[in-house]
């Protein structure tokens, strides 16, 4: 499969999968938004939506707090 998540000449800076491999997520220093995509072969690494912030995302990640999945961004 492949995916365009950004125009051409936007790099990609950031790739975090989450510990139990069922969440991929993508971002850009130069965008303010990031994807999450599955992480499971069998459902086609479908985009499961974006989280958009009000700037530019220089890093992103996952965290768990009170046992739920969350993404966390660094402006």
């Amino acid at each position: 499969m492949q995916c365009r998540f950004f125009e051409e000449d936007t790099p990609i800076t950031c790739i975090k999968i989450t510990n139990d491999g069922k969440y991929v997520l993508i971002s850009s220093s130069d965008k303010n938004y990031v994807y999450v995509l599955s992480g499971v072969p069998r459902s086609g690494f479908g985009i499961n939506g974006y989280f958009e912030f009000e700037g530019n995302v220089l890093s992103a990640g996952f965290t768990t707090a009170q046992g739920k999945l969350k993404v966390v961004a660094v402006l």
